[in-house]
């Protein structure tokens, strides 16, 4: 003779809320997106190429792509005046199009810091932004 089991529905209710908060939190506010550590710089005629690289999400056009995330690797590549101290985003080739960009590319030897925004107010960000180890190639 089994023994009858019972569930509280209240029970029940709150590990489908919780079940399902963590499902939401885990697809609206997580990412597998990432830049890499490494940065590659090159010295190219008068100027010295930088280039970025990371993983991006893959664009999805359904909700199975949507829930599964695939990502690919993506790259950035931008010409700096110098190799070395701080180049603000007027300096970079690839942003003295972009009116409003503000910001700056810190270089200190070894170590790049990228903190670049695509408007005057800093409330857009580059995806790129962040902490890198300078490779000379």
């Amino acid at each position: 003779m089994r023994p009858k089991v019972r569930i509280n529905e209240t029970v029940v209710v709150f590990l489908s809320i919780i079940v399902s908060g963590l499902s939401v939190y885990y697809f609206v506010f997580t990412s597998p997106a990432k830049n890499y550590e490494d940065a590659y710089i090159v010295k190219d005629a008068n100027a010295f190429k930088v280039t970025l690289k990371g993983k991006r999400i893959s664009m999805s056009h359904d909700l199975v792509s949507a829930i599964v995330r695939k990502t690919h690797e993506d790259s950035l590549s931008f010409f700096l005046p110098r190799k070395n101290g701080a180049i603000k985003s007027n300096e970079i080739l690839m942003f003295q199009n972009i009116n409003r960009s503000t910001g700056a590319i810190t270089i200190n030897e070894k170590r790049m810091r990228v903190n670049l925004f695509y408007d005057d107010k800093q409330k857009e960000p580059c995806s790129w932004n962040g902490k890198y180890k300078l490779i000379e190639r």
